[in-house]
């Protein structure tokens, strides 16, 4: 198979973009051909065990990449995005693709014209292309252990080890750990307790940022990426979920101008999670053909739903799973997936910029005044009242 030419079919086709390397070696880019640029002579970039892989640049960088079999070679997806291009991402991303500045508006330009993508679609295009050039279907959730692909140089390395030998070590790792294990719970009392009794335990790094303001929100964002990766995601919390969350916590991170500021959102961050954690666990009156349904549904919750297709999930019958939710949730599934996708809505309506048509259309809402009469239906309040109203909070 000739991969130079399926990345450009692929990119023509998506307008994801696509990268080919072998070894280390960047043989074709479509970013680089948009940008008109020579590409870098090599990418640090190792084989994670994973194949296919997510890999990532904070804060809103998503990036797969799929190993071909038998093959020094690799295809990188990406980069994609699930919020607009900030400033500093622009500016984060020119270091990262070592570009000349005066390749920023065109960059910009290029990114604009890349599909918005969360991270469950990314992998389903993962899974797609891993399927044509490897020939192994594999199911997209599979990809959630989220790999990161730029590694440190020897030169970073070595400053850990500096570092380590100095005394000035990273967060203590009990203190983390625990806190972790509480979030995961999901019980905002023990969470605030703990954080009570460990009031002078503060979490740091090592230096990651000359600029005290650049260090704490650095400190920011590994701990949100861990609070969701370690603490919610195990904890029970929808997959989705927690990339919208982690997305809109760096971006109001960024915002911030105090140090103090940046370490208040940081506390609230970790209690939001544990809440929100907490509120996902299944109660003891569920059953588990019950709560797997619930997750399917919240699962697929940007797909059109069907009962047919959540009973053939759990393997049983429409009529059983009908049954089952009617006594135990005291709803009818359908009411069930009407509720879940309004109360992303709500989602969408206070932390996206999506028109009303768009998060309609987005959750598969026959039309759009079928969604807006759903949503004040449930909530009393029409969407833009409550996207107003939510706003000036």
């Amino acid at each position: 198979m000739d991969f130079e030419e399926l990345c450009r079919h692929y990119y023509a086709a998506t307008g994801i973009h696509m990268a080919l390397l072998r070894g280390s070696e960047a043989v074709y880019s479509s970013l680089g051909e948009a940008l008109d640029v020579p590409l870098p002579g090599s990418w640090p970039v190792y084989l994670p065990e994973q194949n296919p892989a997510f890999c990532s640049i904070p804060p809103h960088t998503l990036y797969g990449m799929v190993q071909i079999a038998g093959e020094d070679q690799a295809i990188i997806l990406g980069p994609v995005f699930n919020a607009a291009v900030s400033d500093s991402l622009l500016k984060q991303l020119m270091e990262a693709l070592r570009l000349p500045a005066d390749r920023a508006d065109n960059l910009q330009f290029a990114l604009n014209e890349t599909p918005r993508m969360n991270s469950l679609q990314l992998a389903r295009h993962l899974a797609l292309v891993h399927f044509l050039v490897n020939h192994e279907s594999i199911p997209y959730e599979q990809l959630y252990s989220h790999t990161e692909i730029l590694t440190p140089g020897d030169e970073q390395l070595k400053k850990r080890e500096d570092t380590l030998e100095s005394g000035d070590t990273h967060n203590a790792y009990y203190f983390e750990v625990e806190m972790y294990q509480k979030v995961r719970e999901g019980s905002t009392e023990q969470l605030s307790r703990f954080f009570q009794e460990h009031a002078h335990d503060a979490l740091k790094e090592g230096k990651m940022a000359g600029d005290p303001l650049r260090q704490a929100k650095n400190v920011f964002l590994s701990v949100l990426f861990r609070t969701g990766f370690i603490g919610a995601i195990p904890g029970g919390l929808d997959v989705e979920k927690t990339y919208q969350l982690m997305d809109y916590y760096s971006q109001e991170a960024e915002k911030l101008t105090s140090v103090e500021a940046v370490s208040n959102l940081q506390y609230a961050m970790v209690m939001d999670f544990c809440h929100r954690t907490g509120e996902a666990k299944r109660p003891d009156n569920i059953s588990s053909d019950v709560w797997h349904c619930m997750n399917y549904i919240r699962s697929h919750i940007y797909e059109p739903i069907t009962v047919s297709a959540i009973a053939a999930d759990v393997h049983r019958s429409p009529s059983y799973v009908t049954k089952k939710f009617r006594a135990e949730l005291n709803t009818h599934i359908t009411a069930y997936i009407h509720r879940c996708k309004l109360e992303e809505a709500q989602t969408l309506l206070i932390y996206s910029e999506k028109s009303l048509s768009q998060i309609s259309a987005a959750l598969c809402f026959s039309t759009q005044s079928y969604f807006q009469n759903l949503f004040k239906k449930q909530f009393g309040i029409t969407p833009a009242e409550f996207r107003r109203k939510a706003r000036t909070i």
